[in-house]
């Protein structure tokens, strides 16, 4: 049976998070070959994390160099 968007969504956050069984990892890959609306949400999803980090680690380096001084 195929997923459905919200929860090809819900498995691309999870997936981000803690990872996939693989049972879960095979639903999602053949979800994502067939609809080009969660491929975007995928992207988007793993831009944002990506941008999030980026900025996680600078606001941290601030502040170590903010305690050093």
């Amino acid at each position: 049976m195929l997923l459905s968007c919200r929860k090809a969504t819900e498995l691309i956050e999870k997936r981000q998070i803690c990872g996939l069984s693989r049972m879960e990892r095979w639903k999602l890959s053949v979800h994502l070959r067939l609809c080009r609306y969660c491929r975007n949400y995928e992207i988007q999803s793993e831009q944002i994390d990506a941008f999030l980090k980026k900025e996680n680690e600078k606001n941290v380096k601030l502040k170590f160099e903010s305690k050093e001084k």
